[in-house]
């Protein structure tokens, strides 16, 4: 059975980004159109996760996400329980912390918290077998939820995608090497006017 555990970033990561929040709310200072209608007391940020990025040059059928690097610690941002916003705080390790902090709103803010809450039944159940993260490669316009197994290769990992270049292709959770084959056939479509596209509903039973 899989089990996911969901990772903590360092104290100063929640010091910050709260504490920035707290500021562009105070001074009417949010510049997406969500967050401008959010009442400060109405606002809180939950789901923490790791992002890492992944560059087209190491996408290949023999490639690997070992070479993903850190970009960011990315919150949802919510507003009476409904997630409508990223927060990211830069980040280039679990405890190398940047200073650059990102607000953005899209529909993959959504397909993202569907798919958390889908996995939530796996946060605390025996031995989490898989950390959670974020996998982006941007210029593929492609990003996953990302299951790293925390005592095997890569291998064992699976994706599960919340944007694709290609909309309805793709309606289970990935294992590495269908991971590395849509992203190489992103690679051809984009060349053609490919259109990123969310993916939503996605999640069939998770496999073991």
């Amino acid at each position: 059975m899989m089990t996911v555990d969901v990772l903590r970033p360092p104290p100063e990561v929640w010091r910050r980004m709260s504490g920035w929040i707290s500021t562009l709310a105070s001074n009417d200072a949010f510049m997406t159109r969500k967050l401008c209608r959010c009442h400060i007391g109405n606002l809180s940020l939950a789901a923490p996760q790791p992002r890492f990025c992944l560059t087209s040059k190491d996408v290949g059928l023999n490639g690997n996400v070992e070479r993903a690097y850190m970009v960011g610690w990315r919150y949802l941002a919510c507003a009476e329980g409904e997630a409508i916003a990223f927060a990211e705080l830069a980040a280039e390790g679990p405890s190398a912390i940047g200073d650059d902090i990102v607000l953005s709103e899209s529909p993959v803010v959504q397909a993202t918290a569907s798919v958390l809450e889908s996995l939530k039944g796996g946060y605390d159940n025996g031995l989490r077998t898989h950390a959670l993260g974020i996998l982006s490669v941007p210029s593929l316009h492609a990003e996953f939820i990302w299951l790293r197994h925390r005592r095997s290769a890569a291998s064992r990992d699976r994706f599960i995608p919340v944007l694709l270049p290609n909309r309805g292709r793709l309606l289970q959770v990935l294992r590495l090497s269908e991971l590395m084959k849509v992203l190489v056939d992103a690679k051809v479509e984009l060349r053609l006017e490919g259109t990123p596209a969310l993916v939503g509903n996605l999640l069939k039973e998770l496999p073991a």
